[in-house]
């Protein structure tokens, strides 16, 4: 009892109470289990993530790794089809350098994901701090050709590193990649160094950009990304791990102040330094993205953007008739609202060693200019556009009214506009020829030689004039509209089509939709569209978005999918009507797309 006694100290003294008692003792462990069962739920939220970023990532290196090996078989298919080997050789200059780009961005993804599973201890030598920073500052600045960028330097480092170079190489170019694409290639970054005992403290840092601090402490996981488009997920993962095999440590700091208003991100990493000093430096570090990038324009080759053997060949055939015809050579008329295109068409003329300088240009930008110029000047060639402002008669109308007047001039319309119709009715106005903008010097050149043999009486059929238009009386051809951001892929279709589809490619879809928002006529014009799915990181749509907006203008008829990726047809609707891949169809294919 006595024992009893002091036990019952503890309890409740009162029957009310020892249920309370109970009561609460219920409550407590309810509590417990549930801040069990919610560690568990944050531990599977967590796992979910990561395994969704390692989805992404399988993804995004599936999709890369096919990327390469559809242009080449692409390529490949359009050289062995080429007609002469002039034309194949045009075909791989034009495509080559994209497919090596493809290349080293799938070798990169490869050995990002075989380094953060690598247990290779680094292969240390002695380096010099500066080489490292200005190789990886090369580096970087070819990847971004249009990067402004100032770099600002506080270096104070006596002794030279000992270091994996390859390993440090990617650290430092990962941290200055993610800074320019942070503040959208515009700014300033800073490179900082200062001497620890046997070790080199680094902070690179960068304005115009902040990490939100509940970030912070995930940006060195595997996998962790922050909606970035594009990449691994591991490049920070990387650098903490070749930092901490080096012995050094890596921290990042980033937040908006007084100071920086909008921002700045600054990573802090340590690396081991060799016992000697380190030589002084012959030059300066470049102080700007635009002394790498005219360093790299001085080590082009000379004859870089040579003209092909048949680019010469028709420029010595006009210098020809140019020189037959004496000094009293006629206009040509550039009619064009745009002043922009008007000033492309006329810059063609003062390329290569063809003398264009002696043909006189004329200038008009509506309706009433083009026929006072054709009544005062009589222009041997008229290169007309359709859309000359709300103001004016349009080109077709202009064309109808120098015809009836009498002219006798070639006339090429000239145009971006092409709905159904506009091409006969060009026809039918008196136009000779129908281009569409942009227009190449080549055909320029081409169109300038039929102008000049039709001048002199001298039959166009040149052997060395291709016949630049259908004839009229050719049923309407399907105009496709074709959307990737590899100009390999947008080269080779549009190369395949062009004889027998009109086809107008788009490397972004911001082109296409302000395209869409501020000409009425121009989304009426396509029966098809065919969209990639994934785009650059600058771009912000998936192809699957993009066919959102564009439904959202009113477009009703069929957008296809062109892509190396799965999709089901779940995930194609209701916007998409169906997944093609890479490889250029035939007409019967494309006519079978639009019945989808």
């Amino acid at each position: 009892m006595i024992e009893f006694a002091r036990s019952s100290e503890f309890l409740p003294s009162k029957k009310g109470s020892l249920v309370e008692f109970v009561e609460i003792a219920e409550i407590k462990s309810k509590l417990a289990e549930l801040v069990i069962q919610t560690k568990k739920m944050e531990e599977l939220k967590i796992s979910s993530a990561k395994n969704a970023a390692i989805a992404s990532t399988t993804s995004a290196l599936a999709h890369d790794v096919r990327k390469p090996f559809s242009m080449l078989k692409m390529v490949l298919n359009s050289i062995l089809n080429a007609p002469t080997p002039l034309e194949a050789q045009e075909i791989a200059k034009g495509s080559l350098p994209e497919i090596a780009q493809s290349l080293v961005t799938v070798d990169g993804m490869i050995q990002d994901v075989m380094q953060i599973g690598s247990n290779s201890k680094p292969n240390q030598e002695a380096a010099s701090p500066d080489t490292i920073i200005e190789n990886a500052l090369n580096e970087v600045f070819r990847i971004f050709p249009d990067a402004k960028v100032t770099i600002d330097y506080d270096l104070h480092h006596k002794h030279g590193l000992f270091i994996d170079t390859l390993r440090v190489a990617r650290v430092f170019s990962n941290i200055i990649c993610n800074a320019l694409q942070a503040m959208g290639e515009k700014g300033i970054i800073w490179i900082k160094t200062y001497e620890q005992p046997n070790f080199l403290e680094f902070r690179l840092g960068n304005v115009g950009s902040c990490i939100p601090a509940q970030n912070l402490p995930k940006l060195f996981e595997a996998f962790f990304t922050s909606d970035k488009k594009g990449g691994t997920g591991l490049g920070l993962a990387i650098a903490q791990k070749v930092v901490t095999e080096h012995g050094g440590t890596i921290r990042c700091e980033s937040e908006r102040n007084s100071a920086y208003p909008d921002g700045f991100v600054e990573f802090i990493f340590t690396l081991p330094t060799t016992s000697e000093l380190c030589e002084t430096r012959k030059a300066p570090l470049p102080k700007s993205s635009a002394e790498v990038h005219a360093q790299f324009a001085s080590m082009k080759p000379k004859n870089a953007g040579a003209a092909s053997t048949e680019e010469i060949a028709l420029e010595i055939e006009l210098s020809r008739k140019i020189e037959s015809m004496g000094p009293q050579l006629p206009c040509i008329l550039i009619v064009d609202d745009e002043a922009v295109y008007r000033n492309s068409l006329a810059s063609l003329l003062h390329q290569g060693k063809l003398p264009f300088a002696e043909i006189p240009l004329m200038f008009a930008k509506n309706s009433d200019e083009t026929l006072e110029v054709c009544g005062l000047q009589n222009p041997f060639l008229v290169i007309q556009d359709i859309d000359l402002g709300s103001s004016s008669k349009n080109g077709i109308e202009v064309i109808t009214e120098l015809r009836r007047l009498s002219f006798k001039g070639r006339v090429c319309v000239h145009s971006n506009r092409f709905l159904f119709g506009d091409q006969k009715r060009a026809f039918d106005a008196g136009a000779d020829s129908v281009m569409p903008k942009p227009m190449s010097r080549m055909q320029l050149m081409k169109i300038i030689l039929q102008a000049l043999c039709e001048m002199t009486s001298v039959s166009a059929a040149n052997p060395i004039v291709d016949e630049l238009v259908p004839s009229p009386q050719l049923a309407k051809r399907i105009k496709l509209a074709f959307l990737d951001d590899t100009k390999t892929f947008t080269m080779i279709w549009k190369m395949n089509l062009k004889s027998r589809i009109d086809i107008e490619t788009f490397s972004k879809t911001t082109d296409f939709l302000d395209r869409a928002a501020t000409d009425g006529n121009f989304l009426a014009s396509f029966d098809i569209i065919v969209t990639d799915y994934h785009f650059a990181d600058d771009d912000p749509h998936t192809g699957k978005t993009f066919a959102v907006e564009v439904r959202k203008l009113g477009y009703e008829r069929p957008i296809m999918l062109a892509t190396n990726g799965d999709f089901t047809a779940d995930e194609l609707r209701p916007v998409l009507n169906g997944c093609v891949g890479k490889e250029v169809p035939t007409l019967e294919q494309v006519e079978s797309w639009m019945r989808s």
